[in-house]
């Protein structure tokens, strides 16, 4: 039973952890507050946390009527012994984190942070999508954890306490920045919590294109046994790779491509030349890049870089080149490689993002057998996900306390006069 919910409880499945028990709520308690520290030293008020979830107070409710929901940590008797590991002490000043959209199916990686922060924090998910709805959810928020909402202008406008917008990712194009700075808002992201997993997902497209893998796969589901079903395919070792945009991803997707034999060659105007030839690789101009036998988008989305993948590029691709994309689908013109794997002018593609998101049902890049389309999933690994959480909200305790976070995008923010991180705490 224990193993079950120890499991479920990692996972955020909390309905199965509470079946677990069911109706032994004494066990559920003893699990929560006494054995999850004795198996990994989780501490008594981070496994309360999960009794702070919506979640687990809506099953809880469910299969226990008449008993009320999860009492708070502040209400409960500690476990001997635990005294310490109680939630900030009340009369601290009050702050409140907003999250607008894409919570995680739990909250137990951010109430950990939280809780252990020494603040008195207010968590609050939502799920809000238009500037009416943020502007109304977000007014008193000290700070804010979006993931697509429209942190526009007008919104930005309206949040008179905000001191930080935080991404739990490395991209972070649905705020404003110049208007964030305008207002002393400092905007984080996590630039390195998913570089390894991007890059292996990125490697998994190439050895998946270079070798037919996913074609020879549909080729026998379908009821053939042909190894030449597909063609024959080059020698990975034998071929080149041109990667746009050499930062900590496009580097490590490098270090994999030349452990293979590859040989790398790249294109990024912020990156010198002795940089690159350190790590091996050959620096060069986009046109270089897109004879390579296989093409890898790394970059960031800026004025730059968008669509700097279009038409004009595609043709100069060879017939046997393949296309990946693994940073940005607006980086690419969805339409001109749509026309450029039917009329035959690429050999394939691999995508981890589309421009738009997802397509519409019925897009012609589905059906193609030369194909691959992974859900916007290059970033994840339960790894990752947690470290990009954490890291998130301890930008936000520094903010909260007055310090300055460790990814601030928008650097020129801390010269300003009107910098709110130094702002009177609330009361």
């Amino acid at each position: 039973m224990e193993n079950v919910a120890y499991v479920s409880y990692l996972t955020g499945s909390f309905d199965i952890m509470i079946e677990a028990f069911l109706p032994d709520t004494e066990g559920l308690f003893k699990f929560l507050t006494q054995d999850l520290e004795k198996i990994e030293g989780i501490s008594y008020a981070e496994t309360w946390n999960v009794l702070r979830t919506d979640k687990f107070n809506y099953m809880w409710e469910s299969e226990n009527v008449g008993v009320g929901p999860a009492a708070p940590p502040e209400e409960a008797a500690p476990t001997p012994g635990h005294e310490d590991h109680q939630p900030a002490t009340r009369g601290c000043p009050m702050f409140t984190v907003i999250q607008t959209d894409r919570g995680a199916s739990d909250r137990l990686t951010e109430d950990a942070v939280f809780a252990g922060s020494g603040l008195d924090i207010s968590f609050v998910r939502h799920e809000l999508h238009s500037e009416e709805g943020l502007i109304e959810a977000c007014a008193a928020a000290d700070a804010i954890i979006p993931a697509y909402a429209p942190l526009t202008a007008r919104v930005l406008d309206e949040l008179p306490r905000c001191r930080i917008v935080a991404f739990m990712a490395t991209g972070f194009n649905s705020v404003d920045v110049a208007a964030a700075t305008e207002h002393g808002i400092v905007v984080t992201n996590v630039p390195d919590y998913c570089t390894a997993e991007v890059a292996d997902h990125a490697l998994g497209f190439l050895l998946d294109l270079g070798r037919n893998i996913s074609r020879l796969h549909d080729s026998v589901r379908a009821g053939a046994w042909d190894y030449e079903a597909c063609g024959k395919p080059g020698r990975i070792g034998d071929q080149s790779l041109g990667i746009v945009g050499l930062g900590r991803i496009g580097s490590a997707v490098a270090r994999r491509a030349l452990a293979f034999g590859l040989t790398v060659r790249a294109s990024d105007p912020y990156v010198d030349e002795a940089a690159m030839t350190a790590l091996g690789v050959e620096k060069t101009d986009l046109d270089a890049i897109l004879e390579c036998d296989f093409v890898s988008l790394h970059c960031s989305l800026t004025d730059e870089t968008l669509r700097i993948i279009d038409a004009a590029a595609l043709a100069r691709m060879r017939p046997m080149a393949f296309f990946i994309n693994a940073a940005r689908g607006a980086c690419v013109d969805t339409q001109a490689l749509t026309q450029a794997l039917a009329d035959g002018r690429i050999a394939g593609a691999a995508l981890d993002v589309v421009d738009p998101e997802p397509l519409l049902a019925g897009h012609p890049l589905y059906s193609m057998p030369n194909v691959i389309i992974t859900p916007h999933s290059a970033f994840m690994s339960r790894v990752s996900e947690k470290e990009a959480r954490e890291k998130a909200c301890q930008e936000i305790v520094k903010a909260l306390r007055g310090e300055t976070p460790l990814y601030v995008r928008n650097p020129e923010v801390l010269e300003r006069d009107d910098l709110r991180l130094s702002a009177p705490s609330p009361t």
